[in-house]
């Protein structure tokens, strides 16, 4: 004979038993009111289980899924299988919903009459949180995927574009039997290297947004006049900017404006933003640049009256790979990358950018440094040095083409291709410029910059270094293949020579 337990110690065992249970158990009676919920009921919910006692189960449930709800029920009363289960949202005590994991089975008397339903409720708040995340990811992923896609496509026709210029015009010039007459010639020869330069810009703007992206780029920080890198985008844009007959306003001040910065970024900062002024002004339009100084820092601001920007693509300015309207930025031509690499370049040195633009009313971008980037003096401006050069170039080609250069320019020339070439050049007479390359191989040493920095001659040298890699001991950095105009603002800067 099977023993029994006492009607009251059964009672107690039970409720022993469910208090061990994180998830609720729960009790409906035909009319769908709560009859019993365990103690979890009230630790899950932070409500009394106690309150709800008699009271209609679906008052507690969301808005939104009471009718799924009802017609779980309906099944329950009906008989349509033994057990239901669905994903419903609680209201909890703080007024915000929980999802719950409902499992509810239906009962029924020995003559088949509906007497209720039994079951559980399990928090699934965790894994419901998990999967809307990941939904989340995955439509950012889709997005992006399609954002880079525009933007191949995008950059496809930009790249083809000045390349069938570079290859046709050659072309052409190659052809036998088809002499030009001098003008036909330097005009292809200017739209040659005009689309060469278009390329090269695209392509770098591409491989520093990879750098930075990637946390592989380096802020090489050098002291130079803020007023004088902006009049050289200035002349840079004078192109397009006769072409289209723009007003262009700069109130450059009497006094340098002195920074501490990497020139050749900030000097990608503005050209983004002067070329997009340039770009999206109409005819006879106006651009007007502003430089701002004060305690806070330094900066500029580089205003146009062209198409404008609706407030509600103002964010998407600066996302990389997405275009606020291919077709415009397909009639204007760009990659979409600039703003992005600009804003990316100004976090780098602790800076910002602001934009104030709507539709019709055209655009302006606002750049500040902070006072990190502000040297404790305005640095008074080097006395015109001797004009000489040292060229320190391993590539023949390069050697040739800056020797060349700087000899127009009535320059006394000196070359070599080794670093220990150039530091005994160095010793027997200082020049008054240094150019090299500052990946240049020096079996002596850290490098020839650093040992030529290290004599007492050469610490005040003006260097300018040119290839892939920064030096920091360099005063200014130009990558390859480097701007002829660039060189020559950068020399002008740092020897207070002029042509």
């Amino acid at each position: 004979m099977t023993p029994t337990l006492p009607e009251s110690l059964l009672e107690h065992t039970f409720h022993d038993l469910v208090a061990t249970v994180d998830d609720i158990i729960v009790r409906i009676d035909a009319d769908g009111r709560w009859r019993y919920l365990s103690d979890a009921w009230e630790r899950l919910l932070g409500r009394s289980g106690l309150d709800r006692f008699g009271r209609a189960a679906v008052r507690d449930v969301h808005p939104e899924d009471r009718a799924m709800v009802l017609r779980h029920w309906a099944e329950i009363r009906g008989g349509a299988g033994d057990r239901r289960r669905f994903q419903v949202r609680l209201r909890c005590g703080s007024g915000a919903w929980l999802w719950m994991q409902a499992s509810l089975s239906g009962k029924r008397f020995p003559d088949g009459r509906f007497r209720g339903a039994v079951g559980s409720l399990s928090d699934i708040s965790v894994i419901k949180a998990a999967k809307l995340e990941l939904q989340a990811a995955r439509r950012d992923a889709e997005s992006a995927n399609k954002a880079k896609s525009e933007f191949l496509s995008t950059m496809s026709h930009e790249l083809r574009t000045p390349l069938n210029a570079v290859i046709g015009l050659s072309e052409s010039l190659l052809e036998l039997g088809a002499p030009f007459d001098p003008e036909r010639t330097q005009r292809y020869l200017t739209l040659i290297h005009r689309s060469g330069r278009q390329l090269l810009a695209m392509i770098n703007d591409i491989l520093d947004l990879a750098r930075i992206e990637a946390g592989r780029i380096k802020v090489n920080p050098s002291e130079f006049d803020l007023a004088h890198l902006l009049v050289g985008v200035l002349d840079a844009a004078q192109h397009e900017i006769r072409s289209k007959e723009l007003r262009v306003e700069f109130p450059r001040p009497e006094a340098p404006v002195p920074v501490r910065a990497d020139e050749r970024l900030l000097r990608a900062v503005a050209q983004n933003l002067v070329s997009n002024a340039v770009k999206f002004t109409p005819k006879a339009g106006g651009v007007t640049l502003r430089l701002q100084t004060g305690a806070d820092g330094v900066g500029f601001s580089v205003a146009d009256t062209g198409i404008g920007i609706a407030p509600e693509q103002h964010e998407k300015l600066f996302r990389p790979f997405e275009q606020l309207d291919a077709s415009a930025i397909r009639a204007h031509g760009g990659t979409g990358l600039g703003l992005a690499l600009v804003q990316r370049i100004l976090h780098l040195h602790g800076g910002t950018i602001a934009v104030r633009s709507a539709l019709g009313q055209g655009s302006t971008f606002t750049v500040r440094l902070p006072a990190a980037c502000v040297p404790p003096a305005a640095v008074p401006g080097r006395p015109p040095r001797e004009r000489s050069v040292l060229i320190a170039e391993s590539d023949p080609r390069q050697r040739k083409q800056l020797g060349d250069f700087y000899r127009r320019r009535g320059f006394a020339v000196r070359e070599t291709e080794r670093a220990d070439e150039a530091l005994a050049a160095a010793a027997t007479a200082m020049p008054g410029l240094l150019v090299a390359d500052p990946g240049l191989p020096d079996p002596g040493g850290p490098g020839l910059i650093a040992r030529l920095r290290a004599q007492p001659p050469g610490a005040d040298l003006p260097v300018i270094a040119i290839g892939a890699t920064a030096s920091a001991g360099a005063d200014a950095h130009l990558p390859k293949p480097v701007s002829l105009a660039e060189l020559w603002q950068t020399t002008t800067a740092l020897t207070g020579l002029t042509a």
